[in-house]
């Protein structure tokens, strides 16, 4: 039980931690591509990939989605 409830606080942490770093991704992906003219995707996936932890292929139809 007290472990749940660890876990459970882990997890708002981190997602605590990641809005600000989400925010700031992509704002820097908008303005990186809005100035070269790109929808964004070549910066995105190395983001999606190093910065929150997405495994490759998960990224990859991420990205395609949209």
């Amino acid at each position: 039980m007290v472990d749940e409830v660890v876990d459970v606080a882990d997890r708002a942490a981190r997602r605590a931690r990641s809005i600000p770093l989400a925010f700031g991704a992509g704002a820097a992906v908008g303005l990186l591509g809005g100035m070269i003219g790109l929808g964004g995707a070549e910066f995105r996936l190395p983001l999606l990939i190093s910065l929150f932890g997405f495994a490759a292929l998960v990224s990859a139809v991420k990205l395609a989605q949209h």
